[in-house]
């Protein structure tokens, strides 16, 4: 019989940071999702986070066996894992395959969006494929959440980036919306899918905006390129995040286990 064994949560200091990784767009059972996997191991994360389109084609039961647990079988045995839905996983019955095979905090509505502290972080998990305009029940639930958090840190990660130049491009009407809650209550950092591609933006007022939709899936070339973008590159990738008590390291890495960007939150 295999033991697992997980790590509880530990009081985050300077000395003593948390290592967090993300990527997306990833269920696929590409070689290229395993090379990317591996390195996700190789790095030793005490969290995964995941930006959505976690089971292709259509985030089905048989899919997350065949594509998803097969692949991060050595993950997800040992590394608490909290995802966002994407359209993909959408597909079948709203995501009910997915609903029923992880747990999610249970602040939220019925497993579409959460939000969960670790130590000096607030992490929110969001479902782009909701209705997130004002007034809108996830949009009043994200306002009185963001409104509640005293910590250092805000994260927020789902699927459909805000601002993107990739193929699919931005999800422009989230800037009227959901943006603007980012912007009044300092989160400092938005994480995305759906384009499959690594894209920095410089801080758009005041918000640290990355899409890492590089998980596995074949890769898209960029689109119409946004004045505010810093860095894109179609690359397969996993993002890793060293949180401290005094800032979030942000490292963009590759399949080959290249670290090709890099950037500090203070």
């Amino acid at each position: 019989t295999q033991i697992h064994t997980f790590t509880t949560q530990k009081d985050i200091t300077n000395d003593n940071p948390l290592r967090v990784a993300v990527f997306g767009d990833s269920g696929v059972g590409t070689t290229t999702q395993y090379e990317v996997a591996s390195e996700v191991t190789s790095w030793k994360p005490e969290l995964i986070l995941h930006t959505g389109d976690i089971a292709y084609s259509s985030g089905t039961e048989q899919e997350f066996i065949d594509y998803v647990f097969t692949a991060y079988s050595n993950l997800f045995s040992e590394i608490p894992f909290y995802g966002s839905i994407g359209n993909h996983d959408y597909t079948t019955e709203e995501a009910e395959p997915y609903k029923d095979l992880f747990e999610t905090p249970a602040n939220g509505d019925d497993e579409d969006y959460y939000s969960f502290n670790y130590d000096n972080i607030h992490f929110v998990s969001l479902n782009s494929n909701l209705d997130y305009s004002v007034d809108s029940e996830m949009y009043n639930w994200l306002e009185a959440d963001l409104a509640d958090t005293n910590k250092k840190w805000i994260i927020v990660f789902f699927h459909h980036p805000p601002y993107s130049s990739g193929d699919h491009g931005s999800t422009t009407d989230m800037q009227d919306t959901i943006v603007p809650l980012f912007e009044e209550h300092n989160v400092d950092l938005v994480l995305n899918g759906h384009d499959h591609n690594y894209e920095r933006f410089d801080k758009i007022n005041g918000v640290q905006y990355i899409v890492t939709g590089g998980g596995g899936n074949s890769l898209y070339e960029m689109g119409t390129e946004l004045d505010e973008s810093a860095l894109f590159l179609s690359e397969n990738h996993f993002v890793g995040l060293t949180i401290s008590n005094a800032s979030i390291e942000l490292e963009a890495i590759d399949e080959d286990g290249f670290m090709f960007d890099s950037l500090t939150l203070e």
